[in-house]
């Protein structure tokens, strides 16, 4: 963890794995304060029985690939250079719980999910997904946010998917969503009428990017 020292994180890696070969990135850190850079680790190399290889930055159209950047693309929504980045689509997984059935009844029923507190959530707004259910995939229209139009000023952000052409029960089971695009930001609808013929657009928008 982050509190841990360099050297103790070294000794339980090295007793749990028994490795003998490091491979980091120039500007890679570990341990409290970061201190576990380069020239520690290659000073404590020799007496935990290590080989040590630091690898030069790796580019993508002039940008250095870091999960620094690809948490700041996932802040600002924008997917598609994070995958670019990852080599894959960002994913979430996570277990579906209770949430307060407001989309089951208008009709589009969604799956909220728990996710892992550690897990960086993409900014608010609506994406088009891939999801796995179990061995099966389907598209998946899913929202982040706070849900404006019905909680107004006393929101709390959701991770709510709505699984196109799926019936059943999905409680306590656990789902991923791999993220493909992003259809727009949160926003506020008069009532309910205007949400519905927005969230139908989501949908059938949702199918065309997930299917190609």
């Amino acid at each position: 963890t982050a509190t841990t020292p360099a050297q103790s994180f070294i000794e339980l890696l090295k007793e749990q794995l028994g490795f003998s070969w490091l491979g980091m990135g120039e500007d890679f850190a570990l341990g409290k304060g970061r201190h576990g850079d380069v020239h520690f680790l290659r000073s404590i190399s020799e007496q935990y029985a290590y080989q040590l290889q630091v690898f030069p930055p790796v580019e993508l159209e002039g940008e250095v690939i870091s999960s620094s950047r690809i948490r700041a693309y996932l802040a600002e929504g924008d997917i598609k250079p994070a995958a670019n980045m990852l080599g894959r689509p960002y994913r979430l997984w996570g277990e579906v719980v209770e949430g307060d059935g407001r989309g089951r009844t208008i009709g589009i029923p969604t799956a909220n999910l728990l996710l892992n507190k550690e897990k960086v959530v993409p900014a608010s707004g609506v994406y088009a997904c891939r999801a796995k259910v179990g061995d099966d995939y389907l598209a998946a229209a899913v929202n982040i946010g706070t849900r404006p139009t019905f909680d107004g000023e006393h929101a709390k952000n959701w991770v709510e998917a709505h699984l196109i052409d799926f019936s059943g029960d999905l409680y306590g089971q656990h789902i991923s969503l791999d993220f493909c695009e992003r259809l727009r930001g949160e926003q506020r609808f008069p009532g309910v009428e205007e949400l519905l013929q927005q969230i139908r657009r989501d949908i059938q928008k949702t199918r065309e990017v997930v299917s190609t």
